[in-house]
């Protein structure tokens, strides 16, 4: 009797695992060798490059909306495996459904 429900006590955590890091990934990237940047402008650096369909998880985007070869956007303040930086909405597609608040939402005023 004891050894089924210790089983299903692994199976439940496992899932709540699953189920856990798929609810922080709200996000995919859809470009290859994206730039994720330090600030929401292409004239900062670049923290690292991230491939096409890596999964991240959008915290945020801009109070304002840029243009960048023709496409307008938001900038998107995300968090890939704790590293945060933007990366620009033409190559990210969040999931459907996910409500993603503004920076002076999610930071607050006078942050």
């Amino acid at each position: 009797m004891k050894r089924p429900s210790i089983l299903l006590l692994v199976v439940l955590f496992c899932l709540a695992f699953v189920v856990d890091v798929y609810a922080i990934n709200n996000a995919v990237i859809t470009g290859s060798g994206v730039n994720l940047r330090p600030a929401p402008s292409i004239n900062t650096g670049v923290v690292t490059q991230l491939g096409k369909g890596t999964r991240v998880q959008i915290l945020a985007h801009t109070d304002f909306t840029d243009t960048l070869d023709g496409f307008t956007g938001y900038w998107y303040y995300i968090n890939c495996r704790g590293i945060y930086g933007y990366v620009f909405g033409k190559y990210i597609q969040p999931d459907v459904g996910v409500f993603i608040p503004s920076e002076s939402q999610y930071f607050g005023p006078g942050d």
